[in-house]
């Protein structure tokens, strides 16, 4: 890690909106070709970006070592992208849902 990049941490970490955007900027095609290899979709990829960079705005103060950001950012990332999964994942399966669940009668038709 640069100086400088350790330099625009603490920067970011004192509320430096313009240090926390360059750093953000230098880490969004690796974390969004991440996203993107995980979630497969490009749309998918592009939210959990956005949601790992907004959680990174909120919480670069938890940040204790400067020289960890990739590896903070990327931990960030992962987890987003496995929640969308799993998401996806609960979706999928409600969609395969019988229209009447076996445990309930249905009504008979009257003539």
């Amino acid at each position: 890690m640069h100086n400088d990049e350790s330099s625009l941490v603490t920067r970011a970490q004192k509320g430096d909106g313009r240090a926390l955007a360059t750093l953000l900027t230098r880490y969004e095609n690796p974390l969004y070709a991440s996203a993107l290899a995980i979630v497969g979709s490009s749309w998918d990829a592009l939210d959990v970006l956005q949601e790992t960079m907004l959680e990174a705005c909120g919480k670069i103060t938890a940040l204790r070592d400067a020289r960890k950001l990739r590896a903070w950012l990327t931990t960030i990332l992962l987890r987003k992208c496995y929640d969308r999964l799993r998401d996806q994942k609960k979706y999928e399966l409600r969609d395969e849902f019988p229209d009447t669940p076996a445990h309930l009668p249905v009504a008979e038709e009257r003539d």
